[in-house]
Order: structure tokens, then sequence, then C-alpha cells
């Protein structure tokens, strides 16, 4: 990845496994959202060459910082290349005498679309190139949802990444200086809520730091998600533009943006929070405010009173972890009565919560 407010190199992304579905090279499509005069159009086979030189130019900055010059993206040949031409669509941004510079991929698998080796010529970062392919990617390949990763050290990248709307979901260690951000980003979600694959999986809402995480939570993988409160992102500004502009993504460009959507393509929903003052804590509650558009604008009457109606198209089991309880029983009361509030405003079919002392006994089920 390299574009941004910052100077960034490329976003340290290899090959996606997985299933195949999207096609490289179709016609001559155009796509919105284009930094003027800047053209985003289907990449050509005679793109190749240039789209290979400006992905090693744009991944050596980091390719640096990494101290590994044997990354994917910096020794992929010519034939790596046109094997993705075949099996990925790619795209490419073209200057205004239609030089390209710079491009992206992207192709369907596990129920959703990866997208990979965005890259930005040095020479044009910073113009808003590279958030332009990334929606341009989403355009091509419509699909529930879109993941990528980078490396945890190219601050820029991930800076826009979040502002275009992808959630950091997990973190991979790969040993020596590098270690993988994974990031999601959900699909605007259909007024009825009815599209879409059915939910399935657990996503885990948490405040603890890096190393009590790693000895509490079960490991991320097909299953479960785990997206980190910290670092606090922009607070809910009480808009509803997540209902009136941008229905089922927050309008703010952070890493909370597509929270709600996440939420709504999971059956379960954990929270792992510390208590305080009988509720959440500050940036639990202030991922939870944000999550505003996985309900809609709409009303129905559930025992006897009018609630909003969710955008999933299951009802979700919402669990609470409460640690740093000690023995206030009196808070402990509240933070039930919290979470029943906020099962009942989600809609949820089930709701339950668990109290410990201090830290949680042992890893989380």
């Amino acid at each position: 990845m390299s574009q941004g407010g910052e100077r960034a190199g490329g976003s340290l992304q290899g090959n996606c496994d997985g299933a195949v579905a999207a096609s490289g090279g179709p016609g001559s499509q155009e796509f919105p959202q284009t930094p003027e005069p800047v053209k985003i159009l289907p990449a050509e086979p005679a793109d190749l060459p240039r789209i290979l030189k400006i992905q090693k130019a744009a991944f050596l900055s980091e390719a640096i910082d990494l101290d590994d010059f044997g990354i994917e993206p910096m020794i992929q040949t010519a034939r790596g290349v046109l094997e993705d031409f075949r099996t990925s669509a790619i795209l490419k941004a073209a200057g205004p005498d239609g030089t390209v510079i710079g491009s992206v991929r992207v192709r369907r698998e596990g129920g959703g679309a990866c997208v990979f080796k965005l890259s930005v010529d040095p020479p044009s970062q910073g113009r808003g190139v590279g958030a332009a392919l990334l929606r341009a990617a989403e355009a091509a390949v419509p699909a529930p949802c879109y993941r990528l990763f980078t490396s945890s050290r190219n601050r820029a990248a991930l800076a826009v990444y979040e502002r275009v709307g992808y959630s950091r979901v997990r973190e991979e260690d790969k040993g020596g200086r590098l270690r993988l951000v994974h990031l999601e980003k959900a699909a605007a979600a259909a007024p009825s809520g009815n599209a879409g694959p059915m939910p399935a999986g657990r996503l885990i809402l948490h405040d603890l730091d890096e190393a009590r995480a790693a000895r509490l939570l079960p490991p991320a993988g097909e299953g479960t998600a785990l997206f980190p409160a910290l670092p606090e992102a922009k607070a809910c500004r009480g808009c509803f533009g997540c209902w009136t502009l941008t229905p089922g993504a927050c309008v703010l460009r952070d890493r909370l943006q597509g929270f709600a959507g996440l939420i709504a393509r999971r059956a379960e929903l954990t929270v792992v929070s510390r208590l305080v003052w009988g509720g959440f804590s500050p940036p639990v509650k202030r991922a939870l405010d944000r999550s505003i558009s996985f309900i809609l604008p709409f009303f129905a009457v559930r025992d006897g009173v009018m609630r909003h109606i969710s955008r999933s198209r299951a009802p979700l089991r919402l669990t609470a972890v409460f640690y740093g309880a000690g023995s206030d029983a009196e808070s402990m009361a509240l933070a039930e009565k919290v979470l029943a509030a906020n099962a009942a405003n989600l809609g949820a079919a089930s709701h339950a919560a668990r109290f410990f002392a201090g830290d949680p006994e042992g890893p989380l089920p």
C-alpha cells in the first residue's frame, strides 16, 4: 500500500489462499470516486510489466523497514503476475496521459473477497489513488465482505485502510520484524437485512492488552474473529448518518466504520470488558455505540415493547465477560441490567454475563 496522507511503502500482501472465482482483464469499465484526473480501469496484459515495476518500487520501503528483501511482492516474477491476472481481477490507476501509476488485485475466496498487492507509484502517493483503488476493487468483485492484511509497522497503510472502512480483526506473528494485521470490511447491508449468507461463528470484542489477549482469548480462525477495542477510535456523534447517508456503515472513517457489519455476519458476539461503574469500559462502550447501524431505522413490537429491527438474518447470541469486578455486588447487578438492555436493543435471542474478581482464570472458552 503506498498512498495516503503519509508516504507509505507497499502494503505487505501476498497471494490469498482459498477458492478463486473472479477473473482478470474484464472490458473497459470505469469506477466512481476516482481522484481527478486519474482513471481506474481493468488492467490489460500489456500493463503487467509496468504493474510489476510499480509493485516492487512501492514495496521497497517496506522491505527495507523489515530488513527482508525476500517478501513475496519483491520477488514475484512476470509469470507470477500473469497468473494473478488469470485468477484475479487486476485494476489499474492511469494518469492523465494513460500511464499506469498504481494497481490492486481482488478475488473471491472463503465467502468473501481478498484484496491484495495494492501499490501506488511513489511519485503519485498522497493523492488518494490507493483509497480509490480499494473502492474500485470492492465495486469490481461484489462480496459480503472484503479481507486484506499488512505489516503492523506500516502505520500509513493501516490508517488508509481504516479510513475507508476496514477494521482490524486479528494479528499474526510471522517471526523477525514481521507481524501481520488482518483487516475486514463488510459490504453495506441491504435495507431489508435479508441478503447475504446466514450469520456464523463468533466475534469477540475486548479491551485486553496484547499479552493478556494472547493468554486468555481463543485463537482467531475460520469460526472466531477478534476485535480489540484499543486503540480507541472516534466517539459516535449521534448523527444517524449510518442510517441515512451510508446505510450499514458509520460515516466516520476509522477502524470502527465497519464494526456493525462484522457483528451482522456472526451468530454470536462475546464482549470481554473491564467492569467500570456497573457497565462496559469506555473503549468497549465506544465500539458498541458505533455499532448502531447493526439495527435498522424501522420498528417492530417484541414482547409488548417497540424495538428496532436487526439487519442480521438470525438473532444474535450475546455474552459479556466482565473482569476486575472485585466483590462489588451492586456494580455486577447493574452490569447485568446494562447487558439485558443491550441485548434487547440488538434483538439478541439470548444473553449471559460472567464476572471475574480479577482477570479471567485461564483461557476463555
